[in-house]
């Protein structure tokens, strides 16, 4: 623990945020750590509490106090967090994750997330992987999404699967229950950018990003298996791995996720749905202890199989979706 750390701001430092100049005021010191220790009123500006967006003057002494060093951010162990364990062997574990369950911390307070819940019973595996608060997972999903997410039992194993998931040679598939008759499918490659105008929000930027700012090529392939005029069922694989990427083009192409409280309709969960419905269904590996092709899939949540809270979907087999897989939904037909 950094029991405290100044700091004169001098004439460059001038204009910037507060949270981005107290960003390696100490080491260690993030984005995120740097909002949590502004919230619990751990840094001051001429010895006062100030918020995040104050604007840092020359001249300002600004100090922090009780800063956490990496050695003290570890992910707490909780066994409360349900861990719904799909595939395990002596390389590795994959995970069913709920929805509304984050993948790991983003605070070091935070005790509420998938990687507490695997802490807890696997404690070797907080050592692995070059982040603390991202033990031993090799890729992430949002927290609202359900569905498959690895973790790796050996360092060799957690550095095979990385390459694997950050050169996109893993095959992510999807599915989603989207608004709508889904008519659109085949390759769709977009770029997105943050939304300045809602923060925690992407958005399709195809051509010139506004002001500079920075943008993420997202393909996405989309195939309809059924669909309907209310609603539809798709299946999608991700080539690249940009947040939000299949809520985003999904909204864009004019039908968003069921029940996806940010690009959805007005923000608003349709009744009788209990979730996102948007599932992490299917990842396809190289196994890195025999280096052959794995496939593991993760059975759906139950509010996925609940067709009657739906609008009829034309050529659908209800039950082959609670039995997790959608093998029993028919091809659309051509004709409207």
């Amino acid at each position: 623990m950094i029991y405290r750390a100044e700091r004169k701001a001098d004439r460059q430092d001038a204009g910037k945020r507060l949270d981005l100049f107290i960003v390696g005021l100490a080491s260690g010191i993030g984005r995120a750590l740097a909002v949590e220790l502004i919230s619990a009123g751990r840094v001051k500006v001429n010895g006062r509490q100030a918020p995040k967006s104050y604007k840092v003057a020359e001249g300002d002494i600004i100090e922090a106090c009780d800063i956490p060093e990496k050695s003290d951010l570890r992910v707490v162990p909780n066994l409360d967090i349900p861990l719904e364990i799909i595939f395990e062997d002596k390389w590795l574990i994959a995970v069913n994750k709920q929805g509304g369950v984050p993948v790991h911390p983003v605070r070091y307070s935070e005790t509420g997330t998938l990687a507490n819940g695997l802490i807890a019973r696997y404690p070797g595996l907080a050592g692995i992987g070059g982040d603390p608060m991202f033990p031993a997972f090799v890729h992430r999903i949002d927290n609202d999404t359900t569905g498959l997410v690895l973790a790796a039992k050996t360092e060799y194993c957690y550095r095979v699967l990385r390459e694997q998931f950050s050169h996109h040679k893993a095959v992510k598939t999807y599915l989603a229950v989207v608004q709508g008759c889904l008519a659109k499918e085949g390759k769709f490659a977009n770029y997105l950018a943050h939304d300045p105008a809602s923060r925690g929000r992407m958005r399709v930027v195809n051509g010139a990003a506004a002001g500079g700012e920075r943008k993420f090529r997202a393909v996405s392939e989309v195939r309809v298996i059924s669909s309907g005029r209310s609603v539809s069922l798709a299946e999608i694989v991700i080539r690249t791995g940009v947040t939000h990427q299949i809520r985003c083009l999904m909204a864009y192409l004019g039908h968003p996720v069921l029940g996806d409280k940010v690009y959805g309709a007005n923000g608003k969960t349709p009744e009788g749905i209990h979730g996102q419905c948007l599932h992490a269904w299917k990842v396809e590996i190289n196994h890195p202890g025999t280096g052959k092709p794995k496939v593991i899939e993760a059975p759906l949540p139950s509010y996925f199989g609940e067709m009657s809270v739906y609008p009829p979907v034309s050529g659908t087999d209800s039950g082959a979706l609670r039995r997790g897989t959608p093998q029993g939904f028919r091809r659309r037909s051509s004709a409207r």
